[in-house]
């Protein structure tokens, strides 16, 4: 989730250099970089930045400022001109015309924080990710028509994908392109998957298993469909997905413009969560528009990242049900107290960014069975369809929100809307409504109290459960004990991988969600098979 909307922030950014410049700056029409990384030291970058038609003197060079909540920065230090003087992210320096400027960037590591790391530009021997706002800096005198251009030097094994235009050896690029891009370079296989209009270059890292990558397109190609069956509204033409290997125990995902980066760790298969977060990007990018109601778009695109999943065939309804079920369990323990509106903006941090996931899909589900007992025939999915679709292209504030649900209901879908927006939901009311019952079945651990080692305390697939507060229970012993004990953090030990591991979780219910009524007309039912 962003603060700002990066579609934004380059003319944000340049604006700032704008400002700073002053009359007496000598406008820089043109820069060129020369970027080179070597296996041999993965954790350093080289650049080389020449400003050909400058005819030197005193200059200014700056990293382009912006919010450090989506990811870190790494160090920049200059190498030459030898007069350069660090202040932070801005050096003075002295310019000799035709000379070079060249400064190493060096990669921040952050394997002790998982989260933050996926969007961290990164890299090892035999994989590379920059964020292109980490690598470059500026001289103050760029203006709106100077020109880029960029060379990047990498291993010949290596494939590289970005969102730039090459033409011969060089990237000719804009302040944009610098300011808000992935670069990644590995080694991928590559295979083309088309749907509709849509063409989709898929690149597979080659430490996944080959035999994952059917599944993987079949998946993408799948949710892609749906959802241009279902949101005909923004049809991608080509856009790129790749998927990587990253440490930790949980997959992530992310997009930029029309790229994708889906990172899945080497110990998780390709799975249900995995293709959930397929379908989470594909709505980003297929929804996209001037949003300033960004908990509304997040919300979105959790829950139809599971409808889209129920509705293609790739998940049966009992685990979209049980989907929804953890999300009552996460937001009912969530450490996050307050409304989406304040976590979208960062407040709350992890826990923040997961209310917004949790509270947000059932508040969707709420509003999507609400919409259908209104009799709105396709439900959210035609409240989005005309949300993006409205001609003055006015950005979608919670007014606008509340003004466009006001055609199908005057009173309960925008409450629901207001109600989970706020930080509350009555989602039992919204439940029978549908035809549905929430129960408790039992009673399970909550796998979100990080232990010392920074990890996110996940019970994997494969992992042998040896004791509870140190006791050795049999089945119905440690049933008993969770049932005695709920609320409560315990101490956890597994093993996996032949190693023994603590970790702290807390004893929480477990929910299920059953259906009660099974006529052809329940509105879950029109929701699920529609």
């Amino acid at each position: 989730m962003t603060r700002t909307p990066l579609s934004r922030l380059p003319a944000i950014i340049l604006a700032v250099f704008l400002t700073a410049g002053c009359s007496k700056e000598i406008p820089i029409d043109r820069v060129d970089f020369k970027v080179s990384w070597d296996r041999t030291n993965p954790f350093e970058m080289t650049v080389i930045m020449t400003l050909p038609a400058y005819p030197g003197g005193n200059l200014i060079l700056q990293r382009a400022d912006i919010s450090g909540t989506d990811h870190r920065r790494g160090w920049i230090e200059i190498d030459s001109p030898g007069s350069a003087e660090p202040r932070s992210n801005r050096w003075n320096l002295h310019y000799a015309p035709g000379s070079e400027i060249k400064y190493t960037y060096s990669f921040l590591l952050a394997e002790d924080d998982v989260g933050r790391s996926f969007r961290d530009s990164r890299a090892d021997q035999d994989h590379l990710f920059i964020q292109s706002v980490d690598l470059f800096c500026f001289p103050h005198g760029v203006h709106g028509g100077t020109r880029y251009s960029v060379e990047i030097k990498l291993p010949e094994d290596f494939d590289l994908f970005t969102t730039w235009i090459k033409r011969g050896d060089t990237y000719l690029v804009g302040f944009d392109d610098l300011t808000s891009a992935f670069i990644v370079a590995g080694r991928f296989r590559t295979k083309t998957v088309k749907s509709g209009k849509s063409t989709v270059l898929l690149a597979i890292d080659n430490t996944r298993s080959r035999r994952e990558d059917a599944l993987i397109a079949q998946s993408l190609q799948k949710s892609l469909a749906g959802l241009q069956r279902e949101l005909p509204i923004g049809t991608p033409g080509r856009f790129t997905f790749i998927v990587e290997k990253i440490r930790g125990n949980i997959s992530r995902a992310m997009r930029r413009g029309n790229f994708i980066l889906l990172g899945i760790p080497e110990i998780l298969p390709f799975d249900m969560q995995e293709r959930k977060k397929i379908s989470h990007e594909l709505f980003h990018l297929m929804t996209e528009t001037t949003h300033d109601a960004s908990w509304f778009e997040e919300s979105a695109s959790e829950y139809y990242a599971w409808l889209i999943l129920v509705r293609t065939g790739q998940i049966r309804q009992q685990e979209f049900f049980r989907a929804l079920a953890e999300k009552i369990t996460q937001a009912q323990y969530s450490e996050y107290k307050d409304s989406l509106r304040s976590a979208i903006f960062g407040k709350g941090g992890e826990a923040g960014r997961n209310y917004i996931y949790s509270l947000g899909t059932l508040g969707m589900f709420a509003l999507d069975i609400e919409l259908h007992a209104s009799g709105a025939a396709r439900g959210v999915s035609e409240f989005i369809t005309r949300l993006h679709g409205n001609p003055d292209n006015i950005p979608a504030t919670e007014a606008v929100l509340l003004k466009y649900l006001k055609q199908y209901s005057e009173l309960e879908a925008p409450r629901i809307l207001t109600d989970f927006a706020a930080g509350k939901l009555d989602i039992t009311r919204s439940l029978k409504t549908a035809g549905l019952d929430l129960k408790i079945s039992g009673y399970t651990l909550l796998d979100v109290i990080q232990d010392s080692t920074g990890d996110y305390g996940r019970i994997l697939p494969g992992d042998n459960l040896i004791s509870i507060d140190y006791r050795l229970l049999d089945k119905a012993a440690w049933r008993r004990y969770l049932a005695e004990h709920v609320n409560e953090v315990v101490t956890v030990q597994i093993e996996r991988s032949g190693k023994r591991i603590e970790q702290k979780h807390r004893i929480i219910p477990r929910y299920v969600i059953e259906p009660v009524d099974y006529s052809p007309g329940a509105v879950w039912q029109r929701i699920l098979n529609e």
